[in-house]
């Protein structure tokens, strides 16, 4: 389990380095892809990461092609996670 969180946030990883916004911009995500970093490797079986991933081998035998599936999801999740901790005033100190 642990493996595929590296490997999702390895590719979220270089995903940002390539995004053709501000500097600034780049690293409040980086920052907050930090927090969730933090949060998979604390817990390893983040549905947002393991599923897509688990889904695609059981259907067609390998993981490879769901990489990028499972770093969406997880922007996605960490997306809602961020927009709920501002509406709710619980954003973390980062």
């Amino acid at each position: 389990m642990r493996q595929r969180v590296r490997r999702v946030f390895a590719l979220l990883d270089e995903l940002t380095e390539e995004l053709p916004v501000p500097a600034a911009h780049r690293e409040l995500l980086e920052v907050h892809l930090g927090v969730g970093k933090e949060w998979a490797e604390a817990w390893p079986g983040m549905s947002a990461i393991q599923l897509p991933l688990l889904v695609h081998t059981a259907a067609a035998g390998d993981e490879e092609p769901a990489l990028p599936v499972a770093a969406a999801c997880t922007l996605l999740y960490l997306g809602i996670d961020l927009l709920d901790g501002m509406l709710d005033h619980e954003l973390p100190p980062s």
